[in-house]
């Protein structure tokens, strides 16, 4: 077995680094967990989200930006198409527009025909003028329209022109930042039948298929799930074997559990809290949302907090129970990642300009794993080790 994979860092904070590259290629060490930068590219991007495509090795980067093209306008961020070599280094080989602002996430469907992106939007409105002369002006705002956009892929993995786009349009939520539709995530189940989309503008869990012949998006179960007003739901993580998926939420303390169908139905099972016993939960808001390789544990980031709660997941049930909770150490912890064998948490800080490798015992404990690696603005990280030396990950023994 090598002793050694690859991790991807992503640099979120594009004011803050100035142009410099935003992605470094990192060598890790199984054994310890280390890591150590190699190389770096992507110069002036924002790195919101990462999605590796393992079969074509293809990893998919999303630019968080409300700009495109040469000249930095208007017109929203891109997602870049970067070809995996086998030692790790990345060779792009495409770009596209997201045809959205601040796209915040990225996922291929299983046929690996389509790529999936949602655009989270801008916060800032632009003022209109209504009205005419016989004398009813007044002022409307008007936000960034919120997408989930269809892209079809190339044989090489290569992104072509959209193919479908589905608006969200839903009321906005109850709190004073929820003005519009914010969809943050699009993750798909584990059998691929279908994806979940987390919709934070307007607190509701949304489930779509695609329809490969058509190349269009369906939408499944109605209007999705509505979430507890104001409580913004940001990532979705299923289970590995089981019928269950998991969702935090931004702006409420709690991590929500629901079993699922293939038909993309979802029934609520409960929720689990995720503060620390001495915090008072004021500024805390989640971040990164993950499931351990076996299914036994999930781990939720919560910034303001600065910390990271463990939860078991009753196999049985899909029911959540708190077990630790950890100050990272480091502000504003945004990304994370489990290794492939399970063995390690990697925590990216982007207020903290680190990212931390903490060790997962048998019960889900944390242990920090050496000196964090510093780097600026660190957002996402995605860990790639070869499928055949990849160790399988028992329950209790990760």
């Amino acid at each position: 077995m090598a002793a050694h994979d690859t991790a991807w860092i992503g640099t979120w904070d594009l004011p803050k680094t100035r142009g410099a590259d935003a992605l470094t290629v990192c060598e890790r060490d199984r054994a310890t967990g280390a890591l150590t930068p190699i190389r770096s590219l992507l110069p002036g991007v924002s790195v919101g989200a990462m999605h590796l495509d393992e079969r074509r090795r293809v990893l998919y980067v999303t630019d968080e930006d409300t700009r495109h093209g040469a000249d930095r306008q208007g017109a929203g961020g891109s997602v870049i198409a970067l070809a995996v070599h086998d030692d790790g280094a990345l060779v792009e080989i495409g770009r596209r527009p997201s045809y959205g602002s601040l796209p915040s996430y990225v996922a291929v469907d299983p046929t690996g025909g389509f790529l999936l992106v949602t655009n989270h939007t801008a916060s800032a409105p632009v003022a209109r003028l209504a009205g005419s002369r016989a004398g009813d002006y007044r002022m409307t705002l008007a936000y960034d329209t919120a997408t989930t956009v269809l892209f079809p892929l190339g044989g090489d993995g290569g992104i072509g022109e959209p193919l479908d786009v589905l608006v969200h349009d839903a009321p906005a939520g109850p709190r004073p930042g929820q003005t519009h539709p914010r969809p943050h995530c699009v993750v798909a189940s584990p059998s691929g039948a279908f994806f979940v989309v987390c919709d934070k503008g307007s607190d509701r869990i949304l489930t779509i298929g695609v329809d490969a012949d058509a190349g269009r998006i369906r939408p499944l179960a109605g209007d999705g799930f509505a979430a507890p007003p104001g409580s913004s739901p940001r990532y979705a993580a299923f289970h590995p074997t089981r019928p269950f998926l998991f969702v935090n939420h931004e702006t409420a303390p709690i991590v929500s559990s629901f079993r699922h169908t293939d038909a993309g139905e979802l029934v609520p099972i409960g929720t689990a809290d995720v503060l620390l016993a001495d915090g008072d939960g004021a500024g805390a808001r989640q971040s990164d949302l993950r499931v351990h390789p076996s299914g036994a544990f999930v781990f939720s980031l919560v910034r303001g907090d600065d910390s990271v709660c463990v939860l078991a997941v009753d196999e049985a049930s899909g029911s959540l129970r708190p077990l630790h909770t950890v100050r990272v150490g480091a502000a504003a912890p945004r990304g994370c990642a489990i290794s492939p064998d399970g063995a390690f948490l990697y925590i990216a800080s982007a207020g903290g300009d680190e990212v931390s490798a903490w060790r997962i015992d048998a019960h889900g404990g944390l242990t920090p794993a050496g000196a964090p690696l510093r780097t600026p603005a660190p957002g996402a990280i995605v860990l790639h080790a070869p499928r055949a030396d990849t160790p399988r990950s028992q329950k209790g023994n990760p």
